[in-house]
């Protein structure tokens, strides 16, 4: 118990709450509850809190795109693409990160724990037991083992990972449980959230397109418009931007009566989740030696019958009323949302959320998790490719791959040295070259092209073919040309970088 619990408790007694959806109070005055409001009322609030978290997720959601594509071997940027069409080039790619991240899934899969439930003293056992093999035999049902790997597949890729945890009743009346992988990028999740795995997140919400037919099931007696949450069906939920008109009107609505069993008739819908603070006291019974739970309403209800038998009784210090103490506790809330509330209610798994995340890395300065393609993509990879040079047939310009060596090279930057006199030391033999050029860019741009992206190709086929195209443009190590006198001379240089 907290005073500002208190406090909050009294000013929410004069919150006003109109017939027609409009809340009136003062400033000083907490608002209630999410779910004690009407029903357009409580709509407009989960609409604000879904899209303040669209916004925040957006570059996230960008990004985590991107990653997925450049797992699957989309690795080429559009305007890479274009230059490599107009010349004729194939889009060649070597997709190593895929083996790094299967490497990875491959040691989680290996490295598995088992859960198991242990007493915390000396008690029986048997009912430990007797839990962990029913987390086992449920686990087994549902293949959970393998989409949790999943989602720490997705983790290790874009840096969310995630599963849900619920009951389905189609397959079994009794309930079944199943734990299924979710998609990152369906997944919205409280902005103001930066611990790991998302703890102590407020809310969390799931924007799917599902099959119209499928959504009248789930919602009887709702029509396509009242379904269709066309707030949320733009933007990064889209593969094309749509204006608002297109966004209403689907391309898949031909206006014929079989569209409800097209399944590529969708509708938007969103499932919100958030958990409230709920007042609740605790009264001790001294006749059991117990501790009872009760609410705030059936508290109140105590206090007013105290009152009235004290008042009848009318025994000095009799205290009719037994202690308390408030408290609070949050309590799980579920709601669905198209163009309107759909359905709302408790969540499904009490006392915590029904997805589970598991996060990468932070950024802390943007509030996002981000995974290993990030750390493995090429810092070249999406710039605009340069023009080739025509001086230079061999230069395709698709990369910029920095190398050691060269004809024209600082003290100390290279495999060889220049003095100041304008001389080339090569293992130790002195070779004379021309004035070191004021604007060594320059200079090494004309005597060395940018190596092209088959350098790398050659590299990973042969790395005898990468030192073979190298030679042409970069200095080879000094080799004293022996004759067959067996005296070493002094080779010379050309002014190329090579010394012959």
């Amino acid at each position: 118990m907290s005073l500002t619990d208190e406090r909050q408790d009294e000013s929410a007694a004069g919150m006003t709450i109109h017939s027609d959806g409009g809340i009136e109070g003062s400033g000083t005055q907490v608002p209630p509850n999410p779910s004690k409001l009407p029903a357009i009322d409580l709509f407009e609030v989960l609409k604000r809190w879904f899209i303040t978290d669209s916004e925040f997720s957006a570059v996230w959601r960008i990004q985590a795109k991107n990653d997925f594509d450049f797992r699957s071997g989309e690795q080429w940027s559009d305007t890479d693409k274009a230059l490599l069409n107009s010349q004729q080039r194939p889009h060649i790619v070597f997709n190593r990160v895929l083996t790094i991240l299967k490497a990875i899934a491959g040691m989680e899969i290996n490295g598995r724990h088992e859960i198991q439930y242990l007493p915390s003293n000396n008690a029986v056992t048997a009912p430990n037991e007797l839990l962990s093999a029913a987390s086992k035999w449920m686990a087994a049902g549902c293949d959970a083992e393998d989409e949790e790997s999943e989602a720490f597949d997705n983790c290790a890729t874009c840096g969310m990972g995630w599963t849900e945890n619920r009951l389905s009743y189609e397959d079994d009346d009794a309930g079944l449980y199943v734990e299924e992988s979710v998609s990152p990028l369906e997944m919205y999740w409280d902005h103001s959230v930066r611990k790991k795995n998302l703890d102590g997140a407020g809310r969390l919400a799931r924007a799917k397109e599902i099959p119209l037919r499928d959504a009248m099931q789930l919602f009887p007696g709702k029509t396509r418009v009242q379904l269709d949450a066309v707030w949320a069906a733009g933007g990064e939920l889209d593969k094309t931007p749509r204006s608002i008109e297109e966004k209403r009107i689907r391309n898949t609505d031909s206006g014929s009566p079989y569209d409800h069993y097209d399944d590529a008739t969708k509708v938007m819908v969103v499932e919100m989740q958030w958990f409230e603070r709920e007042v609740f006291y605790v009264i001790a019974d001294d006749a059991n030696g117990q501790k009872l739970k009760i609410s705030e309403a059936a508290y109140k209800n105590m206090v007013r019958n105290a009152a009235t038998t004290h008042a009848r009784l009318n025994i000095p210090g009799l205290n009719a009323m037994p202690p308390a103490a408030r408290m609070t506790r949050k309590v799980y809330k579920r709601a669905f949302l198209g163009s309107e509330l759909l359905q709302s209610g408790d969540a499904p798994v009490k006392g915590r959320f029904s997805w589970a995340c598991i996060t990468g890395e932070l950024d802390r300065n943007k509030g996002h998790w981000f995974g290993l393609i990030k750390t493995m993509r090429d810092p070249d990879v999406g710039q605009q490719v340069a023009e080739p040079d025509p001086a230079h047939p061999q230069h395709h310009g698709k990369r910029r791959h920095r190398r050691r060596g060269g004809c024209i090279r600082g003290p100390g930057r290279g495999r060889g040295e220049v003095g100041a006199a304008g001389h080339y030391r090569v293992g130790g033999a002195r070779l004379a070259v021309g004035p070191e050029p004021e604007d060594h860019a320059q200079a090494r741009r004309r005597l060395h092209p940018r190596p092209c992206r088959a350098d790398a190709v050659c590299d990973l086929l042969d790395p005898r073919l990468h030192r073979h195209q190298s030679r042409a443009i970069g200095p080879k190590r000094y080799q004293p040309a022996r004759h067959p006198g067996g005296t070493a001379q002094a080779g010379r240089h050309d002014g190329a970088g090579d010394a012959v």
